[in-house]
């Protein structure tokens, strides 16, 4: 996963940008942290936003954090990694992801605003249209690649990172807690009453912090 690095450099190179902040929601935290360690005299802050996935090889009680259906999929992401991203999209785990619209009924009531919300749901449904366009593969792919080793340490990283989460989100407080623990200069923030979706609202404030 570590790779994702090259991918950014080349972008921010084409954009003639030298140094550059990176923001991470959910799943994309991971991404965020990979290009932090690989590219440290590039990136200047790193803002995670509801950081859903923690490295599994990150020491004791990291394993223990990961939702039970991940934790069941360790030792095939390990060992047979092509052979689960073919299968696994057959699981009920996969079920309401393929079509975007219907995501929204998956929302726990803390972010069913974002479902009411014209402006939040186009943009939420316009991303994962993009995202789903050639398939479900991509997204169990990557999947599978966050269970695997990451390619780096969270202790690799010098720059400083900020994390945001709500205390009502689906996803535990212990997990973006686990990660700050483990950053040499990290900081997290507790949005109260917030869920999953908060970002969508609070991004005038990780920009401001970031920039």
């Amino acid at each position: 996963m570590a790779t994702w690095a090259e991918d950014v450099a080349e972008l921010a190179d084409r954009l003639s940008l030298e140094r550059f902040a990176l923001a991470g929601w959910s799943m994309g935290g991971p991404f965020a942290l990979a290009v932090a360690a690989r590219l440290p005299e590039r990136v200047t802050r790193v803002g995670l936003a509801s950081m859903s996935r923690i490295p599994p090889d990150e020491g004791h009680g990291a394993v223990e954090l990961l939702p039970p259906p991940l934790r069941e999929k360790l030792e095939e992401a390990r060992t047979e990694p092509d052979v689960l991203v073919e299968l696994w999209p057959e699981e009920e785990f996969w079920r309401g992801f393929e079509d975007p619209e219907k995501v929204f009924d998956l929302l726990p009531e803390v972010d069913q605003w974002v479902a009411a919300d014209a402006d939040a749901r186009a943009v939420l449904v316009e991303s994962m249209r993009e995202g789903l366009r050639s398939g479900i593969q991509g997204m169990v792919r990557e999947e599978v690649m966050l269970l695997r080793p990451w390619g780096f340490a969270l202790s690799d990283i010098h720059t400083p990172v900020e994390l945001w989460h709500g205390d009502a989100d689906r996803v535990p407080l212990a997990r973006p807690e686990f990660i700050v623990g483990r950053l040499l200069d990290g900081r997290l923030n507790v949005w109260s009453g917030e869920g999953h979706c908060a970002l969508l609202r609070r991004w005038d404030e990780i920009v401001a912090s970031l920039t």
